[in-house]
Parts: C-alpha cells; sequence; structure tokens
C-alpha cells in the first residue's frame, strides 16, 4: 500500500476515534452531578409525544395545580396543560381563542396566574411588540381536555414579553435579549451599579382583577427591573428574593439569586414614554450566587422553599441536540442556591 495511502487511513481513523471520543463525553458523561445529587423529579412534563415545546410555568395557588404552556412546532393552537398538584397526572390540555375565528398559536413563553385570572405572553413578530394575553381560571378548570377557552382581553406591556411573573399584587413581564437573535429596545440597555451591561427589562403592572386585562393601569408600568442576558424566567421567594432561570440552546443554563432590591430606595428613574418610573437593578451588587443547571432551563416556580425547573431539552424538536433530556420538572432546594 502506498506510503500516502497509509497516511491519509492513519490520519481519517484519528479523525474517527477523537470524534467518537468526543461525542460518547458529551452524550454519556454524567454531567451536573452537583444538581442532580440534590434535586427531586417532580413530575412529567406533559406533551412530550407531539409537537409540543414547554415554556412557561406557574402554580394555581388555591386550586392545587400547576399549569405548562408552550407552542406547537406545527404551528397548531399552543397548549396549556393542567396538572394536578397530589396525583402528579396531567387533567387535560386547553387552548386559547383570540377571537371568534382566530386561535392563539403564539410562543406562550410565559405563564402567570393571581386569584381568578391567568396570563400569557408572546412577543408577536407580525407586530413587532409583546403581547401580554388574560384570560380566566374557572374556564381553564371548567372545561374538558382539548377545549378552546376564551381569552378576556389583552395589552401591549411596551416590552418584548417573552416571560411573566406575580410578586405580591405585581404583574411583571420580562423579556429575553441574544445579541442579534432578540434584540431589545435600545432605551432597555442599562449599565448598572456594579458596570454590568444589561439589554433587558422587567414590567411591573398592578393588578386588579376588576379589568379584563387584569392590571389597572396598562398605559405605563409602576415599576422597572433592570435584568441580565437570556432571561426566560423569575419568581420570587416569601421574603421577596429573585430567581432567575438564563438559557439559550444547548450549552449549560444558570440560575441567579438575588436579594429582595425593591426593600431598597429606587437604584435610578428611567423614562417609559412620557412617565418617569422607579427601577431597580438585579446586579452583582444584589446577586447572592448563581449555579449551573441543565441546558434549556425555561420558567421555574418557587413553593416550599424549593424551585421547581421547567426544561424543553426532551421535546421533539431539539432531543437529538441534547445531553440531558429532561422529561420531568425537577426542583432543588433555595438552600442549594445559597452556597
Amino acid at each position: 500500500m502506498p506510503k500516502g495511502i497509509k497516511v491519509a487511513i492513519i490520519v481519517l481513523l484519528s479523525i474517527i476515534i477523537v470524534l467518537s471520543a468526543t461525542v460518547c463525553t458529551y452524550f454519556f458523561f454524567p454531567w451536573h452531578r452537583g444538581f442532580f445529587n440534590h434535586a427531586d423529579e417532580e413530575f412529567a412534563i406533559p406533551g412530550l409525544d407531539t409537537d409540543f415545546v414547554p415554556q412557561g410555568f406557574t402554580e394555581l395557588k388555591g386550586y392545587n395545580k400547576y399549569v405548562i404552556s408552550g407552542y406547537m412546532n406545527d404551528g397548531s393552537p399552543s397548549r396549556f396543560y393542567v396538572i394536578d398538584q397530589e396525583t402528579k397526572a396531567v387533567d387535560k390540555y386547553v387552548t386559547l381563542k383570540i377571537q371568534d375565528t382566530k386561535m392563539y398559536n403564539g410562543h406562550a413563553g410565559g405563564v402567570a396566574s393571581y386569584g381568578s385570572l391567568l396570563w400569557t405572553v408572546s412577543y408577536a413578530e407580525d407586530l413587532d411588540k409583546g403581547i401580554v394575553f388574560c384570560f380566566d381560571v374557572s374556564r381553564v378548570l371548567a372545561a374538558d381536555n382539548g377545549e378552546v377557552v376564551p381569552i378576556r382581553d389583552f395589552f401591549d406591556p411596551l416590552n418584548n414579553a417573552d416571560c411573566v411573573f406575580v410578586q405580591d399584587d405585581m404583574l411583571w413581564i420580562g423579556e429575553f435579549y441574544r445579541e442579534d437573535s432578540h434584540e431589545t429596545d435600545e432605551d432597555h440597555h442599562k449599565k448598572t451599579r456594579t458596570g454590568e451591561e444589561h439589554h433587558a427589562l422587567a414590567y411591573g403592572y398592578k393588578i386588579s382583577e376588576k379589568y379584563n386585562t387584569g392590571v389597572i393601569n396598562e398605559e405605563c408600568p409602576d415599576k422597572l427591573l433592570s435584568i441580565r442576558d437570556l432571561c426566560q424566567g423569575i419568581d420570587v421567594t416569601s421574603d421577596g428574593k429573585f430567581v432567575l432561570s438564563t438559557s439559550y440552546s444547548i450549552p449549560n443554563s444558570h440560575l441567579y439569586y438575588y436579594n429582595n432590591v425593591l426593600e431598597e430606595e429606587p437604584h435610578a428613574i428611567a423614562r417609559v414614554g412620557l412617565s418617569e418610573v422607579p427601577m431597580w437593578y438585579l446586579d452583582d451588587n444584589a446577586l447572592i450566587n448563581s449555579v449551573e443547571i441543565p441546558s434549556m432551563a425555561e420558567e421555574i416556580v418557587i413553593k416550599n422553599d424549593r424551585v421547581y425547573i421547567l426544561f424543553e431539552s426532551a421535546c421533539k424538536k431539539y432531543r437529538l441536540v441534547n445531553r440531558t433530556r429532561l422529561k420531568s420538572v425537577y426542583s432543588i432546594p433555595l438552600s442549594y442556591l445559597e452556597k
């Protein structure tokens, strides 16, 4: 055999060996031991046998239920699954109707609840703005599996509306920033007290169940939070501390644990339209700790001093490229974030 061919074969075999070792390490190495040593597997994520892509996650307080929202990769109407907290079984899913003939098939990037109301959020590319949709808990709970539930009303929250959470009587709508692919308004780009560059804001609106949208003044937020990039979900502990979930694609996700900055005087005043609104930074001055967790973490729920985490890594759209295809919601103790 000519020497050149031998060399080529050796090089080719070496490349195959290196690639095989890399792939085996990526998929089979026991990544995230610390996380799984502290985590509990809570319940199965619904819809993974369909084109459902999980995004939003909330607890229906007082009803002993969870709701998980997400879009359908085939373009069919977005789904909202109801899960019983005791049995951990799926009760049903519903879809939403915006108008008589128009179904909601948005990203459903977040879902949140307060009293009798639910909200979901999406960035509407055709309108080039975020939208918050409000609908009734009672209609969801009374619906049969697969039934369509009408939306009460919707409003423009003045940001991209990628995630949503409730803190006391405030509805907070956050946004996701990633350079080039997920841009935000330049007015939302802030330099924090510690010199970090934030490119996203969460807008806080006072809640009232008397209004169709569920908020008192949809024209202007009452408070602002400057938040870090890649934010997928936020929730608040019983003593007002914040936990942020960040992720994008297959790299590790992160949870960031912050002090209750809202106890402090406003860190700055920002202009929203013609109004001046108090703003606080979730920056390194407020950071307690951060931890790495498996990829593709989405929204989170804090309950009984544990952080419940929804993942999209096992959905049909992404499962082939992920090393940790998590088919369940996992929870970790808040104490794990304090180490």
